[in-house]
């Protein structure tokens, strides 16, 4: 799912329909029925993937138990619907929904109400997860429009998401753990990727390297090659696993200046994460020169500063 922008409630309730009136589950056909009412098929298909209320095997799609109580949903009962897909929303935390998770964080509960009074950026920042959230009765607007608040009856899933989101060091290191594995999981992706690039070239497949298994300050995670009339060079390559919303990424000071210092033969590939263990290799994007086509490109790239070093320049 590319964009909480491409979804609506409406679109919501076609599939819906069409799969409570399915016998089969072929996509194909489901597919083909969705889009004669409605359009953005695959992105309400990946939502309804990401948050567990579908599998999809063998262009089969099979329901899960948590679509259990939308099996018998009529269109008319959009409350049940909006309420099932909030629930699975807050429940399944995914890696390429981190906007939608990153904007709910921002709520406060003030005299018993979830309120969030959003920046100028944060208006446009978290728009499309905030229309949604409206279209799906979750969010309201203050009289004055000054304030975003969570509805009453959504109050209490927000007090469970909030609690559980509180982190043990435990549960810290688990997520650590987690971002790695899907870190790494993105790197063996690229490296396949480079294999099927510089297939007429068996000789340099052999000689592609993952670096970051062996040299993790080398400032790039895979050494592959570019070919130009028959000569060859090496293609630096550092990987991130992102989100297909925004492809935020964090880049270190130690990338940062080997992407100064190699330059053109210096790429950056940022990969989107469809699930836990699944990638959009489709959306891969290929970034040359970063040090040029991104650091000094504030038109296309926001720059957040997450983290400031600081140093003493005189002695106490």
């Amino acid at each position: 799912m590319s964009d909480f922008g491409k979804i609506s409630l409406k679109q919501i309730l076609v599939l819906i329909e069409i799969l409570n009136n399915s016998s089969l589950f072929n996509a194909d056909v489901i597919e083909e029925s969705f889009s004669r009412r409605s359009n953005g098929y695959n992105d309400i298909v990946s939502l309804f993937e990401s948050i567990g209320l579908i599998k999809i095997n063998n262009n089969k799609i099979h329901l899960t138990a948590q679509y259990n109580p939308l099996k018998e949903c009529h269109s008319s009962q959009n409350e049940l619907v909006c309420a099932t897909v909030v629930k699975c929303l807050l429940k399944h935390r995914m890696s390429h929904l981190k906007n939608f998770y990153e904007f709910i964080s921002h709520f406060i509960k003030v005299e018993g109400v979830y309120e969030f009074v959003p920046s100028a950026f944060h208006r446009i920042h978290y728009s499309n997860a905030r229309n949604f959230l409206i279209d799906l009765g979750m969010l309201r607007l203050s009289n004055d429009s000054r304030k975003y608040m969570i509805s009453d009856n959504y109050s209490s899933e927000i007090d469970e998401y909030f609690e559980k989101q509180k982190l043990s060091i435990k549960n810290f290191n688990r997520m650590l753990s987690q971002q790695q594995e899907i870190g790494d999981m993105a790197e063996f992706q690229i490296i396949e990727y480079e294999k099927q690039r510089l297939a007429q070239y068996p000789n340099l497949v052999e000689r592609i390297k993952h670096t970051s298994q062996c040299d993790v300050g080398a400032g790039y995670d895979i050494q592959s090659f570019d070919v130009n009339n028959d000569q060859y060079v090496p293609r630096y390559i550092e990987v991130k696993a992102v989100s297909l919303t925004n492809y935020q990424f964090i880049f270190s000071r130690n990338e940062m200046e080997k992407s100064e210092l190699y330059r053109d033969r210096y790429y950056l590939y940022l990969l989107p994460v469809k699930n836990d263990t699944e990638f959009h290799i489709e959306k891969l994007m290929i970034i040359n020169n970063p040090y040029s086509n991104i650091l000094d490109n504030e038109e296309c790239w926001q720059k957040l500063v997450e983290t400031i070093s600081f140093s003493l320049l005189t002695t106490p």
